[in-house]
């Protein structure tokens, strides 16, 4: 798929990748949407054509990538075109639906995008961040606590009237409680504030001081939504494990 260059700058812009990844997204892309004022492309959405596997599910589906709108361009309805244009190819192609993946949903839930499933990662600024998370409920890390002190460590030594301490953490309605994995072994848990910061790491079998690093970095979580075209098809519980391939 041939790119304008406007194309390609308005998404190094906006997403700060390299040349080269650019380029290894744009020839894949199936089909490019784009807006443009003068010779200035000012709107931008990637769509390519995908095999969506679920379960016994086999779905053919549009995946976006790339969705942005130029600061000075915003407000316009640009967003809104283009996506309209993406779903009408869309049933065109009788596709069974499109998904994307965001870190801010609420904007695709107004045009009936709904939720599948949420991954969690870890921001890292220059630390080694290969890890994979979990998204647990609170009241499982507040009632595995006291037995996984036996067995797990943390990054500093603390007294007995700190980890009592913690449980005023788990009674917090905005806490999130991860599981830690690295390489497919679980590591232990992290559990963070309502704006997403480390606030303890409990670990296992695991290098004490890049755990301790941890603390005080962020956890965002991405969330993958979908809006089927031809039918409804089941993607709710044990069907969240999605594999996506070329």
């Amino acid at each position: 798929m041939d790119a304008n260059e406007s194309e390609k700058q308005l998404y190094r812009r906006i997403f700060g990748d390299s040349d080269y990844l650019t380029d290894f997204l744009f020839e894949r892309a199936t089909e490019i949407y784009s807006k443009y004022t003068g010779e200035e492309c000012v709107a931008l959405i990637i769509a390519t054509d995908k095999i969506l596997k679920s379960g016994n599910q086999t779905l053919k589906i549009k995946f976006l990538s790339g969705v942005c709108t130029d600061g000075k361009f915003r407000g316009k309805g640009y967003f809104k075109e283009l996506l309209n244009k993406v779903e009408t190819d869309a049933e065109m192609e009788k596709v069974s639906g499109i998904m994307l993946a965001t870190y801010i949903p609420a904007v695709y839930e107004k045009f009936d995008y709904k939720i599948i499933k949420k991954q969690a990662e870890i921001i890292c600024d220059g630390v080694d961040s290969a890890y994979s998370l979990d998204i647990l409920n609170v009241g499982f890390m507040k009632d595995k606590y006291s037995e996984l002190l036996k067995n797990f460590k943390t990054g500093i030594v603390r007294e007995k009237d700190y980890y009592e301490g913690l449980d005023e953490l788990f009674k917090r309605e905005n806490s999130t409680v991860y599981g830690l994995k690295r390489d497919g072994r679980d590591l232990g848990y992290i559990l963070t504030d309502v704006d997403g910061n480390i606030e303890e790491t409990t670990v296992s079998n695991f290098d004490l001081s890049r755990a301790y690093c941890l603390n005080g970095m962020k956890v965002r979580e991405m969330y993958f939504m979908f809006k089927p075209i031809l039918s409804e098809p089941d993607l709710r519980g044990d069907a969240l494990i999605l594999d996506v391939y070329l």
